[in-house]
C-alpha cells in the first residue's frame, strides 16, 4: 500500500499490511541439489488469503472500534491499470496515481555459499496477483452523520415567475439504497450489477389554487472518492477533514448513469397527515412553509445499474487509503412563468463484493468472544512475522505433553471461523 500527499513538495508513504511465506519441504527438493541444465522444476504451493489482518497491522490509535475493525478488514487491489487488463478487467478503477495498493507473489531462489554458510539470493522473480476481497453490506449510514458529505433531503421554493410570489415549496428526498453487489471475479452468466433506489417527493401549496410543477428530467450520478494519506488514519475520511490536514488528498470521479425522462409521473393529493411508511414508499414530513392543507406526493423509482466500461472494487477503509461512493439525484422541472427549476440529492451506496462458493464472508462487526480473541492476539509477541505455512515437525507431535512450555506461535487462527480465499499458484 503506498500513497502521495496531495500537497508540493511530495510526501509518500507506504505500509506493509500481510505477508505470507511458504517454505518448501526438503522432501520436494531434487536429489542430489544439483541443478541440471535443460531441466523444468515446479514447486506448486497455495496460499490462502484471510478476509481479516492480523491486529499488528493496525497498530495506531482509532477513534472508535468500528474505524479499527474497518482497518483490519483485506482492502482490494486498487490503481494498477496494467494488472487490471491483464486479469481481464477493464484498465480504468477510478483511482488516482496518488494511491495504490498492490498484492504480489515473490519466489526466491537461495544458495548457501561454501566458504561461510551464508545464504545469497541467486534469482528471484515477484508476479503481481489481483485481490479481490468478499464484503458484506454494511448497516446504512446514519442521517445525522457526515453532512457536508451526504444530503439526503432538500427544500426549494417554487416561484410562478421572476417578480410574482411562490406558487409554493418543494421537497426531494431519499434513504440510502441497498448496496452494489459485485459477483465473484470468477463467476460466469449475467454479471449486471444493480440495485433500486427511491425518490420520494412532496409539494407544499401556497394556496390550494396553485398549479402543481410539472416534473421534467432525473439525472443519476455516481461519484467515487479515493481518500488517501501520508499518515495513518484515525478517523473515517471527510472532504471536510481533507481540506484541514495537508498529509491527506482526495480524488473524486463522476460517472453519469442515466437520464430519465419523468414527464409522466403523477402526483398524489392528500387531504390529512399519514404515518403510512415501507421501503418504497413514504411520506416525506412537510417542508418549513407548510402550516395545514393538502399537500402532492409522488415517488419515482430508480433503477442504479453499474457500467461495464470501468473497474469497481468494493468500499473499503483502510490506514492510509479509503475508497467511499455517493449517488448524486438532481430532478429538473418546468414550473409556470420559468425555464427550469432543479433540486438535487446525494445519498451514500455501498459496494459490496460476493465471496467464492463455500467461502465465508467476515462479518463487518465482532462480538465479545471475537473481540476478546483480538485482544488477546494483540498481547503475543512478534505477531506480525510472516506466517510459516511449512508442516509442523516432529517435536510438535504425538499430543499436547510435548507443547508444554511452547508459546503458541503468531497465526491467523483466531479468524479461522471467518473463512479466507484460496488462491493456488504453480510455479
Amino acid at each position: 500500500m503506498a500513497t502521495t500527499a496531495a500537497i508540493s513538495g511530495r510526501t509518500e508513504a507506504s505500509k506493509t499490511f500481510l505477508k505470507l511465506t511458504q517454505p518448501i519441504m526438503d522432501n520436494e527438493y531434487p536429489q542430489p541439489r544439483i541443478l541440471e541444465a535443460g531441466r523444468t522444476y515446479q514447486f506448486p504451493f497455495t496460499f490462502n488469503v484471510p478476509n481479516q489482518l492480523l491486529p499488528k497491522s493496525c497498530g495506531h490509535r482509532c477513534e472508535t472500534r468500528g474505524v479499527r475493525e474497518a482497518h483490519l478488514q483485506l482492502p482490494p487491489s486498487l490503481g494498477d491499470k496494467d494488472l487490471n487488463a491483464n486479469s481481464g478487467a477493464p484498465p480504468d478503477d477510478l483511482t488516482p496515481d496518488m494511491a495504490k495498493i498492490t498484492y504480489a507473489i515473490r519466489a526466491t531462489f537461495v544458495r548457501v555459499r561454501d566458504n561461510d554458510s551464508r545464504e545469497t539470493i541467486v534469482a528471484e522473480k515477484c508476479k503481481k496477483v489481483r485481490i479481490m476481497p468478499a464484503v458484506e453490506e454494511e448497516p446504512p449510514v446514519s442521517l445525522k452523520a457526515n453532512l457536508e458529505d451526504y444530503r439526503f433531503r432538500q427544500e426549494k421554493n417554487v416561484k410562478k415567475n421572476m417578480f410574482k410570489g411562490k406558487l409554493g415549496r418543494l421537497v426531494m428526498e431519499s434513504v440510502q439504497p441497498k448496496s452494489l453487489n459485485l459477483p465473484n471475479p470468477n463467476s460466469s452468466g449475467d454479471n449486471r450489477v444493480t440495485t433500486l433506489a427511491t425518490i420520494m417527493l412532496r409539494f407544499d401549496p401556497a394556496s390550494e389554487s396553485s398549479q402543481l410543477p410539472r416534473l421534467s428530467t432525473l439525472t443519476t450520478k455516481l461519484k467515487a472518492w479515493t481518500h488517501f494519506a501520508s499518515s495513518v488514519r484515525r478517523s473515517y475520511p471527510t472532504k471536510a477533514h481533507t481540506m484541514m490536514d495537508m498529509t491527506q488528498g482526495v480524488h473524486g470521479d463522476t460517472t453519469v448513469l442515466s437520464s430519465r425522462n419523468i414527464e409522466t409521473v403523477e402526483w398524489t393529493k392528500h387531504t390529512a397527515p399519514s404515518t403510512r411508511r415501507t421501503s418504497t414508499n413514504w411520506i416525506p414530513e412537510p417542508s418549513s412553509a407548510y402550516s395545514s392543507g393538502p399537500f402532492y406526493t409522488c415517488s419515482i423509482l430508480v433503477p442504479i445499474d453499474l457500467p461495464t466500461h470501468k473497474s469497481f472494487v468494493p468500499s473499503f477503509y483502510s490506514c492510509l487509503i479509503s475508497r467511499i461512493y455517493a449517488l448524486d439525484f438532481s430532478l429538473s422541472l418546468h414550473a409556470p412563468g420559468l425555464s427550469s427549476l432543479s433540486v438535487s440529492i446525494k445519498l451514500p451506496i455501498q459496494i459490496s463484493c460476493a465471496g467464492s462458493p463455500g467461502t465465508s464472508v467476515a462479518p463487518l462487526s465482532m462480538g465479545a468472544a471475537e473481540t476478546n480473541a483480538l485482544e488477546a492476539a494483540e498481547e503475543a509477541e512478534d505477531v506480525f512475522r510472516p506466517r510459516s505455512i511449512v508442516p509442523p515437525s516432529a517435536m510438535y507431535l504425538g499430543g499436547s505433553a510435548n507443547m508444554a512450555g511452547l508459546g503458541a506461535p503468531p497465526s491467523y487462527e483466531v479468524f479461522s471461523q471467518h473463512g479466507g480465499m484460496s488462491v493456488p499458484v504453480a510455479g
